[in-house]
């Protein structure tokens, strides 16, 4: 009695990056941003071609050694769009968020930016006005 046998390939052990084997397999991923800063200009209100709105700012950010770094936020909910458009230039503002790249396509090709998108936001200190 001659026994036939399926053979199968031999299973081949996936590939682990180093950076990925060092990580436990509990952990989950996160995208969280949290910003106090200073406006840099009024916010503006702005209508996009499919008809949303979506009120965009810019918070700067001191560092340590004297600079400063800049980011882009955009506030999308009507509650956080309601709240932020009556921030001025100037407020101190603390808002947590995702960071977010943007695409779109320009007349010289595709154009992409970082910015934050606002999950939660409040005004900490007015600007003094004149």
């Amino acid at each position: 009695m001659s026994s036939a046998r399926a053979t199968t390939p031999p299973v081949r052990p996936k590939r682990v990056s180093a950076a990925r084997s060092a990580i436990d397999d509990d952990w989950e991923p996160a995208n969280i941003v949290a910003l106090t800063g200073r406006l840099s200009a009024d916010p503006i209100t702005r209508t996009l071609p499919s008809g949303d709105d979506v009120v965009s700012l810019r918070i700067v950010v001191p560092r340590n050694d004297g600079r400063s770094d800049s980011f882009d936020c955009s506030a999308w909910s009507a509650a956080l769009r309601r709240k932020s458009i009556t921030w001025h230039e100037g407020d101190v503002v603390e808002l947590s968020g995702g960071l977010r790249r943007r695409f779109w396509r320009t007349a010289t090709g595709p154009a992409s930016r970082w910015e934050i998108e606002i999950s939660s936001a409040r005004r900490v200190v007015r600007a003094q006005r004149s």
